[in-house]
């Protein structure tokens, strides 16, 4: 629209090739329109701007990119339009100026239809990019928590290549612990689901919501067996503290039994030497008896 007023203007003055350079000015202003807004989004985001001298270079260059490659395109588009006009006024009569929208008519549908040849080519050579298989990535990922694993319910197979990478690259539990500063909660998980892993967007939805939910299950599991594992080995100690106390109870008997017998040995020794003693006193007397009765 800024174009077409600006040439309507010039066309006024009777400058038709002035008419023709008013795509320079106008596109002029409609990059500088362009470039403050940029600017303006990126001050509202706080993101810093571009040194000054390449902000103006960049711009510069995209304007006047921008303005020849319009130029261009209304000349052609002009040429062909007076052609389709010239055509249909020697065919059906009349004068071109009568037959000129038609001839913009065709040189805009003739446009639209290269436009869209060239945009299903670029389309179908990105598809075809993207459903290629990089050598790395022709693997499911070995890890159970992301989609196209052999656990997953998401086949492999239908992941295109940015599927696979981003299943293939998670974050690893020693890189959470270092960027956190602390132990890692869980393993990383990644969802990823397909065009091709399901035939409408509610069964990818129902997909990658059941995905989540085996990782979930996949969690409680592992939280009941680490649970199981310490009960295990909590009844392990409270075994050897039990065996450690049934031994230190035999080896109490044991020590009982040594002193019994040990009181025992005592006894008889006392016994004995009671009895010696005895024997001795006796041995003693008689002898003094005799010694009295000389």
């Amino acid at each position: 629209m800024l174009v077409g007023a600006v040439q309507y203007g010039l066309a006024r003055g009777r400058s038709a090739q002035g008419s023709k350079l008013a795509v320079f000015p106008a596109v002029a202003a409609m990059a500088g329109l362009g470039e403050w807004r940029r600017r303006r989004a990126e001050h509202l985001d706080g993101v810093g701007e571009e040194p000054a001298a390449a902000a103006r270079a960049k711009s510069t260059g995209l304007g006047i990119g921008v303005a020849a490659v319009s130029m261009l395109a209304s000349a052609g588009e002009r040429r062909l339009a007076d052609r389709v006009a010239s055509g249909a006024s020697r065919v059906f009569g009349g004068h071109p100026a009568w037959w000129r929208p038609l001839g913009h008519a065709v040189s805009l549908a003739l446009v639209a239809g290269a436009t869209r040849g060239v945009m299903h080519q670029a389309f179908r050579r990105i598809e075809h990019m993207e459903e290629s298989v990089e050598p790395a990535l022709d693997v499911p990922p070995p890890l159970a928590t992301v989609s196209g694993s052999l656990d997953s319910v998401v086949p492999f197979d239908t992941l295109a290549r940015a599927g696979r990478r981003f299943v293939w690259t998670p974050s690893t539990t020693d890189r959470i612990e270092e960027v956190m500063g602390e132990p890692a909660v869980r393993v990383p998980a990644r969802a990823y689901v397909g065009l091709e892993s399901a035939d409408s967007d509610e069964a990818r939805v129902r997909l990658d919501a059941a995905q989540y939910e085996i990782e979930d299950a996949r969690q409680v599991a592992e939280r009941a067996r680490v649970l199981e594992e310490r009960v295990r080995a909590v009844a392990e100690d409270a075994r050897g503290v039990a065996e450690e106390a049934r031994a230190a109870a035999e080896a109490a008997r044991a020590v009982a039994e040594h002193a019994r017998a040990e009181a025992e040995l005592a006894r008889e020794e006392a016994a004995q030497n009671r009895r010696k003693l005895e024997t001795q006193a006796r041995a003693i007397a008689r002898l003094q008896a005799r010694l009295r009765d000389r």
